[in-house]
């Protein structure tokens, strides 16, 4: 790991992509309608999406899964470099990340994912290797970064794990699972994470994340007990510093991208163009994603 702002880029699975390191705290849910709602279901395991730990079910259910089996999230959207309020397009971003989960008694279940990440010009599929610049005039190659096991440990109490410090900073989280609505059958779960780093020492910048990710699927499907991976979909935005790879020098902006994926079961249910450039630059992997997640 080079810096903590050089990595937000390349290993956008690492940070929200999905929730996976968001530490879950109150739910600020829509009060007597959610209550009315959620009490007429009959499975007494998710009644009152108001309770941290009924809340901490749903999620697990949604984000990851409440088996053992390979799942998947992909990610589509576009990563924005704004000055004040005006936007312009870097590039297409192809986020994939494959987990499994695992109980692991005293009611906490492990998290086991890797992922990998493709940018292309936007419109394009040709992998971006060098970006030019259009705020400095500079071209800098683009990296990417091989996937590698990531370990979370989950309590099932309405508490998450803890994230790590980035190296050479004081880190300040504040991360919140909620709140959560129901429209219908539609159950929506927010999840935001806010990160400040502050240098330890001279010399690099303070580098500030803010994740924000909207979980959605089937309510009847997330209590019911039977199904234990339900069907999922997200959004997903982050307001970050410029990563100290682009070389933005002085220039003042924030990076910024939207996005929207799903959760699937089998490898074939990956966005193609991810599919290829995976099998193109990590083919010994691509052959067998779960090799990864045994470490």
């Amino acid at each position: 790991m080079s810096s903590a702002s050089d990595n937000f880029e390349v290993d956008l699975d690492r940070r929200h992509c999905l929730g996976a390191a968001l530490a879950l705290s109150t739910l600020a849910a829509s009060g007597d309608a959610l209550q009315a709602a959620t009490s007429r279901l009959p499975d007494p395991a998710l009644t009152d999406l108001r309770d941290p730990r009924q809340l901490s079910l749903a999620f697990r259910k949604l984000a990851w899964s409440m088996d053992d089996g390979l799942s998947f999230w992909w990610l589509r959207g576009v990563r924005y470099g704004m000055r004040g309020s005006v936007a312009t397009p870097f590039w297409d971003m192809y986020v994939g990340l494959w987990f499994r989960t695992r109980d692991q008694g005293n009611d906490t279940y492990e998290v086991l994912r890797a992922g990998a990440n493709f940018y292309t010009l936007p419109g394009r599929s040709e992998l971006l290797e060098q970006f030019a610049n259009p705020f400095t005039g500079q071209t800098v190659p683009v990296r990417y970064a091989a996937p590698r096991l990531m370990k979370q440990t989950y309590p099932m109490n309405g508490g998450g794990p803890t994230r790590e410090a980035a190296a050479g900073m004081n880190s300040t989280i504040d991360s919140s699972i909620g709140p959560a609505w129901l429209e219908g059958d539609e159950l929506a779960i927010q999840g935001d994470v806010m990160i400040r780093n502050e240098p330890s020492a001279a010399g690099p910048r303070p580098f500030n994340v803010n994740d924000w990710t909207t979980y959605v699927g089937s309510w009847r499907e997330v209590r019911d007990p039977a199904i234990r991976n339900p069907a999922a979909a997200q959004t997903f935005t982050d307001v970050l510093d410029f990563p100290a790879w682009l070389q933005m020098g002085d220039t003042q902006g924030t990076f910024v991208s939207r996005c929207y994926g799903r959760k699937v079961t089998r490898y074939e249910d990956m966005p193609a163009i991810w599919r290829r450039h995976f099998e193109a630059r990590f083919p010994d992997i691509a052959r067998n994603p779960t090799a990864v997640l045994n470490g």
